[in-house]
């Protein structure tokens, strides 16, 4: 009874966290949306000001497209940046496959939990004592001789 009153108090506590995590995200989440607005107005306030610039040398429309084309040239450095970057590294792949690793066990237990209980339901549907007894002689030969997968 102990237990499950601590795994109650351990439920309780983990969703009070996630709702404070959750609340706390969605704060940061539009502070750092506000934070996009007025930097995207800056962005725009720097356009204006260099193609100023750049107009009393030149004409207006050749300073506008000198802006865009520098504009294209620095998207395309952040995509191939970004595209580097989303590669997963040798330590991701260590940690997935640690993972994969530790996690097999339990898969395989799972498995095993699985076939006991398609057993069990075929021994409530079976009648007679001996087709049961056969079925469990062959549940306890198949666990003292595992299949390889």
């Amino acid at each position: 009874m102990r237990t499950l009153r601590l795994a109650q108090m351990a439920a309780q506590a983990e969703g009070l966290r996630l709702r404070r995590l959750a609340r706390r995200v969605a704060v940061r989440a539009a502070f750092a949306a506000a934070a996009g607005v007025f930097l995207l107005a800056a962005l725009a306030a720097v356009h204006v000001a260099v193609v100023l610039a750049l107009a009393c040398r030149m004409p207006p429309q050749y300073a506008v497209l000198w802006v865009a084309g520098g504009d294209v040239l620095l998207a395309l450095i952040l995509f191939l940046l970004a595209r580097r970057a989303s590669r997963p590294d040798r330590l991701e792949r260590d940690a997935s496959a640690l993972r994969d690793q530790a996690l097999a066990p339990l898969r395989a237990r799972m498995v095993a939990l699985r076939e006991g209980a398609d057993v069990g339901r075929l021994l409530l549907r079976t009648d007679g004592l001996w087709p049961r007894l056969s079925i469990l002689l062959a549940l306890v030969v198949g666990m003292l001789n595992p299949r390889k997968p």
